[in-house]
């Protein structure tokens, strides 16, 4: 995490960021890239697995 993110508290302000943002129903969720092997904070528009392909959803917040 630390390689991605620079550090925990980077990671969680981004976090934090992408969920201020969110509206309705979305949410935020965390995800695994398979090709890139890196962890990515991603906005889902609805609960309805619009995740990007190729990832792996890790942790999913509205």
């Amino acid at each position: 995490m630390a390689e991605r993110f620079g550090s925990f508290e980077a990671f969680r302000k981004q976090l934090t960021t992408a969920t201020a943002t969110v509206q309705g129903s979305a949410g935020i969720t965390l995800v695994r890239e398979l090709l890139g092997r890196r962890l990515v904070v991603e906005q889902v528009y609805d609960h309805y697995g619009n995740v990007a392909t190729n990832s792996t959803p890790l942790v999913f917040g509205t």
